[in-house]
């Protein structure tokens, strides 16, 4: 029961503390901020956490853990195309009504702040981008065996290529703050890049 508690804890932490630096960035959230977001003594944070740059790397792993849209992708029972064109669909939904479309993704804001001066920060969210990156290949490759996509270029490059338009998407969102640039990174994610069967 005490391990279950203490991890229901640590959960609360991770929870306020993602929300908090999602939203003011990794320099702008202080462990004090999270603590008082989360409730809880400082005390009780660094329990679980060395410092704001650990608790940091756990929440990049524990963003991606909890990503449905990743899940959704390595769903074998879904019809590779479906899965493809409803993760684009969550995504956008998710930034939009959620994030009211002035915040991107959390690990890749992280990036974009902390990679040029904490290499730790950089590298693990190189591995969980890698994570979901991986799962996306196999799905297009997937689509390409039953001819649901008409790209026949390496699904590797197709992955890639989804990805970098999708982050652009983003920040072109956080910069006019409406959600256009998203749903035209939809019509052409399907149209040009995917290349979509009907």
């Amino acid at each position: 029961m005490r391990s279950i508690k203490h991890q229901e804890k640590k959960e609360t932490i991770l929870k306020h503390g993602i929300e908090l630096m999602w939203k003011c960035g990794y320099n702008g959230t202080s462990v004090k901020d999270i603590v008082q977001a989360a409730g809880i003594p400082k005390g009780s944070f660094y329990f679980y956490f060395d410092s704001k740059e650990h608790f940091a790397l756990q929440a990049v792993r524990s963003y991606i853990e909890d990503d449905d849209t990743l899940q959704l992708l390595e769903n074998q029972s879904i019809l590779p195309i479906n899965r493809l064109t409803q993760v684009l669909q969550k995504r956008i939904d998710r930034a939009v009504k959620m994030l009211q479309c002035r915040q991107g993704c959390f690990a890749a804001n992280l990036a974009q702040e902390m990679s040029d001066t904490n290499d730790s920060i950089r590298q693990v969210v190189a591995e969980v981008m890698q994570r979901g990156k991986k799962a996306m290949v196999k799905c297009i490759t997937d689509a390409q065996s039953v001819d649901q996509i008409r790209n026949t270029d390496q699904p590797e490059n197709i992955a890639a290529m989804l990805e970098m338009a999708w982050h652009g998407a983003l920040l072109s969102m956080k910069i006019e703050q409406e959600s256009a640039p998203l749903y035209l990174f939809q019509r052409y994610a399907l149209e040009a890049i995917l290349q979509a069967s009907e």
